[in-house]
C-alpha cells in the first residue's frame, strides 16, 4: 500500500504473475502504459497484475497498456472510472460495476463509469449493470 510512510520512492517492481498494488485512500489517477506497468500517485510501477484503488475516487486510464489481473476501484465515497485504450474495445459487463475489456483488462470491479476510445466500442450487458 502506498502511504505517507514511504518517502522518495520512484519505482515499485512486482513479480508479474500475482503482484497486487493498492493505492492510498485518497483520490488517485492511474495510467497503465504497458502490460501491468504504469504510474499512480507520481510513482512508476512495473509487473503488477492486480491494481486496487483506495476508498476515494480512483481513475484508471489505459494509455497503450493492459492488466492481466484485476482493476479494482475499491469501495468508499468516490466514484471510480475506467478509460479504455483509444481503439475499438469490446466490453463485457458481467455483474454490478464489474466486467472485462477483451484483450486489455482481464477483470474490473467497483468501477461506476466506463469510457471507450474514439473508435467504435461495444458494450455487452451479460447479466451486469453500471451505476455511473
Amino acid at each position: 500500500m502506498l502511504n505517507g510512510n514511504i518517502l522518495n520512492v520512484e519505482n515499485i517492481i512486482g513479480n508479474g504473475a500475482a503482484s497486487s498494488l493498492t493505492a492510498d485512500n485518497v483520490a488517485n489517477t492511474w495510467v497503465i502504459s504497458s502490460e501491468n506497468d504504469g504510474t499512480v500517485a507520481g510513482i512508476s510501477f512495473v509487473d503488477f497484475s492486480n491494481l486496487n484503488g483506495g476508498t476515494d475516487t480512483d481513475d484508471f486510464t489505459l494509455n497503450g497498456g493492459s492488466v492481466t489481473g484485476i482493476v479494482n476501484g475499491g469501495g468508499g465515497v468516490g466514484v471510480n472510472s475506467l478509460t479504455a485504450n483509444d481503439a475499438a474495445n469490446s466490453w463485457n459487463i458481467l455483474s454490478a460495476d464489474s466486467g472485462n475489456i477483451v484483450g486489455d483488462v482481464a477483470l474490473f470491479a467497483n468501477i461506476a463509469n466506463l469510457t471507450g476510445g474514439s473508435f467504435a466500442d461495444t458494450f455487452v450487458l451479460n447479466g451486469g449493470s453500471i451505476s455511473g
